[in-house]
């Protein structure tokens, strides 16, 4: 429940894309989900001209 409201409140901004795998998987439940999550997390990233943490 914790890891759900953390992503809700910050949107996993300012966590290494390892934390923020680690706190999708926490509040999904689902690795497969995490993963997903933090590959898009990347890409989004490499998108917005920054480097993926």
């Amino acid at each position: 429940m914790l890891a759900e409201e953390e992503l809700r409140a910050t949107g996993g901004a300012g966590l290494s894309t390892e934390a923020y795998f680690h706190l999708v998987e926490a509040a999904t439940g689902s690795t497969a989900a995490a993963e997903r999550a933090a590959r898009k997390r990347v890409a989004e990233q490499m998108r917005n001209g920054q480097t993926p943490s």
